[in-house]
């Protein structure tokens, strides 16, 4: 049986979805969500060479973060580390992630709080703005698939 390696900040994950190629960068460890991980844009009919894998993840602003187990780092086909690149430097930091309490009856979130990575504050409902930031979850690899695959943004979580 084989070991399986523990995931490092910088690998590059390349994901594969209905849609073509999708390609994430771990970003950070956090000590309760798992790998932090921003999801760059596009998706592409062939792997990316690795030049121009490396020129995506240093220039590319990311769609948004995310939290995934780190468990599922290697999980064929569905996704594979392709790279170790260095995290820019504006991406080492948490992004302003916002986070709630689905009402089971009507499936919405009514009040919302917004999460820097240390503390927490309640904002109500959201804005345009707000709707934009990343929401705090946990993903296996097959939702992120799916979503990057779909074309899925943050701002689609009410």
């Amino acid at each position: 049986m084989s070991q399986r390696k523990k995931p490092k900040v910088g690998d590059v994950i390349r994901i594969a979805t209905v849609s073509g190629w999708a390609y994430a960068q771990f970003t950070r460890r956090d000590p309760l969500l798992g790998c932090m991980i921003r999801v760059l844009p596009g998706l592409y009919p062939e792997p990316l060479e690795p030049a121009a894998l490396t020129r995506a993840v240093a220039a590319a602003d990311e769609l948004y973060y995310t939290f995934v187990f780190p468990q599922d780092f290697d999980e064929p086909p569905t996704v594979s580390v392709v790279a170790n690149e260095p995290v820019p430097a504006r991406c080492r930091a948490y992004p302003l992630f916002r986070d709630g309490t689905r009402d089971p009856r009507t499936r919405h979130v009514e009040t919302w709080w917004l999460w820097d990575g240390t503390k927490s504050w309640q904002v109500g409902p959201l804005t345009e703005e707000l709707r934009r930031l990343p929401v705090r979850e946990i993903w296996n690899f097959k939702i992120l698939a799916d979503r990057v695959g779909s074309g899925w943004t943050p701002a689609e979580e009410v």
